[in-house]
């Protein structure tokens, strides 16, 4: 994947784990993907360490900034609890972000195929 879903800060601030056993990558503090604590499968393994290899996922997942990943929170969070797409209102609010700043960070999501409203 090129450049387009990470700033160059951001990309300097990637953290990926390269265990002899198991990579991860941190998606914020305290937040890794995978979470190999549950993965049980050797065919979900495999499949996981495949993706976790991938440039694609590692540009997808990392590194952005804790406003954006409020964002995508808040996302999912009100798309599981009313059964439809939040407005952006609704996510500003659940993010204690401005809709000027939510429409700013849903963009960044869109780029790097994350979140498409």
């Amino acid at each position: 994947m090129n450049d387009c879903c990470t700033s160059s800060a951001s990309r300097d601030k990637a953290t990926v784990s390269t265990s002899a056993t198991v990579p991860s990558l941190a998606v914020r503090p305290g937040v890794t993907f995978p979470d190999w604590s549950v993965v049980s499968s050797p065919v979900v393994k495999e499949a996981l360490l495949a993706m976790v290899g991938s440039d694609h996922v590692l540009n997808r997942w990392s590194g952005y900034e804790a406003a954006t990943d409020r964002v995508r929170v808040a996302l999912l969070q009100l798309y599981a609890e009313h059964g439809r797409a939040p407005t952006p209102s609704a996510l500003a609010k659940r993010a204690g972000l401005s809709e000027e700043a939510v429409r700013a960070l849903l963009e960044e999501l869109r780029r790097r195929d994350l979140v498409v409203l």
